[in-house]
């Protein structure tokens, strides 16, 4: 039996890969990263793009409250708006205050942007101001200047205040009394109505009386007059004496 192989160790081969096939490789897993990270980059352009469809939501929450109590917080997640101050109309356990990002599109106007509030039924409000933060370079965008920049509750104008100007961005409070749908804009000027009574319908139905219009000027016709009687006068004269002869012609004859 030939020994002669015994105790000899045998070293496997490993095969090496080509240059070739690295390059691929990595060339494979880059356009995999580059593909990741778009698909990442448009994800995340998307939802921004839309958030004023979707709406961010902002929610405050109201563990225990008195009757009467101001409570201050931030909004953060809602686009131009800075902070909520609500004043309390009775005790508030569990409360819920829910603000979403939300442009009425029945809104007249110019909107910069708007946002719709909602509570729970523990909830009574009797006094809420709103501090706005708006950028000056969106206000400009939309053809406006500062002072325009009104807040608007369900159509309706609010008491909007210029607060300050600071860093590019317009401070604005405004007050409300109750809860509801806001928007941040300039609302289309209506024209004025006006209101008719029934007895200025009436005036403006009747007929306006004219007085008859003379044929001649009233001198002309005064003149004719006054010649008219003239002659009447004269006439009576000339047949006064024409019987006053007779009659004396007759007393004559008498006497």
């Amino acid at each position: 039996m030939n020994k002669r192989g015994k105790g000899k160790s045998f070293k496997v081969r490993k095969e090496k890969q080509s240059p070739k096939c690295e390059v691929q490789h990595k060339t494979f897993w880059a356009l995999m990263g580059i593909f990741f990270l778009v698909s990442f980059i448009f994800l995340i352009n998307t939802l921004q793009e839309n958030s004023n469809l979707t709406g961010r939501v902002a929610i405050q929450t109201i563990s225990y409250a008195f009757k009467g109590s101001d409570l201050s917080f931030e909004v953060r997640n809602v686009l131009n708006v800075k902070d909520f101050k609500i004043r309390l109309a009775e005790d508030v356990k569990n409360g819920k205050l829910e603000f979403k990002e939300k442009v009425n599109p029945k809104f007249e106007g110019i909107a910069i942007s708007g946002f719709y509030v909602s509570k729970n039924d523990v909830v009574q409000l009797s006094s809420i101001e709103i501090t706005l933060k708006v950028k000056e370079a969106d206000i400009i965008k939309k053809g406006l200047s500062n002072a325009e920049v009104k807040l608007y509750l369900d159509g309706e104008l609010l008491d909007t205040r210029i607060m300050e100007v600071k860093e590019g961005y317009v401070f604005y409070q405004a007050s409300a009394s109750r809860l509801g749908e806001f928007v941040i804009g300039k609302a289309r000027e209506r024209e004025a109505e006006v209101i008719v009574s029934k007895n200025q319908e009436a005036e403006a139905v009747k007929p306006i009386e004219q007085q008859p219009l003379l044929e001649k000027p009233r001198s002309i016709v005064e003149g004719e007059k006054n010649q008219l009687i003239g002659e009447a006068i004269a006439i009576e004269k000339e047949q006064k004496g024409f019987f006053g002869s007779i009659t004396d012609f007759f007393k004559g004859l008498f006497n």
